[in-house]
């Protein structure tokens, strides 16, 4: 039925999320939570999101160079974009229901029903990011990771509600049982500003993928460190390195500027040459879409 641990992954969190979405919209209305209620809401949307992540990292494996010549790598941060801009705005839409709560003097809950909610989706959300961290590292690509965060968010999102509503047992007869009814919106809004950091950083991420704007991480470090050790050794003019992602992919562009008593100025030199990089670079990147070109002119590298 799967063709890969991702899709396996994936599979496992649609059919997860669909479950939490009708268990939490049904739980949330029977307890009068919205708090547990916008969990069901949450877990419903990604039902459709994580949907959306699963069809399209099938399509992405399914080769086509006639119509994708470069492949399908840019796919991935556009769907994750997506994603996580949903998400967003569901977490601004919690906030306003919560500060709306807040003006109207709370919600009366039942905390014993509400209690019970937030423990099973708390264990249930770890369980699964537990269950990819540790049991299927090895599958973790973007589009698993996404998800992954998914369930990440909706499980602090849970133990946020577990410990509000811990508290708002022990106001009960305390002389401050008027405070009761202010501790679901308060934790809706909470909770909301403190997840709101996580789609937001991804969002950024994705959007620097679709636009191609150059890599700078640890990875791309190394990569330029390997490329400049080329140029010292075979006795360039100089070089010029570019690189982007998309997704799970990365693509490596490096003009040489040779001379003529440089020790790459046969062709045959520069496709031992492409060798060598190609095997180097495997090592840090995986598998880059990698173009090596060489030119006397440096007009034509820039």
């Amino acid at each position: 039925m799967f063709k890969s641990k991702e899709d396996r992954l994936l599979f496992i969190s649609v059919a997860g999320a669909l479950l939490f979405a009708v268990t939490g919209l049904v739980w949330g209305l029977s307890a009068n939570s919205r708090m547990i209620f916008f969990d069901g809401v949450y877990s419903f949307i990604s039902v459709i999101l994580s949907l959306m992540t699963f069809l399209a990292a099938r399509y992405v494996k399914k080769r086509d160079d006639r119509n994708f010549p470069y492949g399908k790598l840019m796919i991935e941060p556009f769907v994750i974009l997506i994603k996580y801009a949903v998400i967003t705005v569901l977490i601004l839409l919690a906030g306003i229901f919560a500060v709306s709560d807040l003006a109207a003097g709370g919600r009366d809950v039942a905390l014993g029903s509400a209690l019970a909610y937030s423990v099973l989706s708390t264990v249930a959300c770890f369980g699964y990011v537990f269950y990819i961290r540790f049991k299927n590292r090895e599958a973790i690509t973007n589009f698993v990771r996404a998800e992954m965060n998914q369930w990440l968010m909706d499980g602090y999102l849970s133990l946020g509600v577990f410990a509000g509503f811990i508290g708002a047992v022990l106001l009960q007869g305390t002389g401050l049982d008027a405070l009761v009814p202010f501790v679901d919106p308060i934790l809706v809004l909470i909770v909301s500003l403190l997840l709101l950091k996580v789609p937001l950083v991804y969002m950024y991420r994705s959007f620097r993928e679709i636009i191609g704007m150059s890599d700078t991480d640890e990875t791309a470090g190394r990569v330029k460190a390997v490329v400049q050790k080329m140029e010292r050794q075979y006795k360039m003019k100089e070089s010029f390195t570019r690189i982007s992602r998309a997704g799970s992919g990365i693509y490596i562009d490096i003009d040489f500027v040779i001379t003529a008593s440089c020790s790459a100025a046969s062709v045959r030199e520069q496709d031992k040459l492409r060798e060598i990089l190609s095997a180097e670079l495997k090592e840090i990147t995986g598998d880059p879409w990698l173009t090596v070109t060489f030119t006397a002119d440096r007009k034509w590298a820039l």
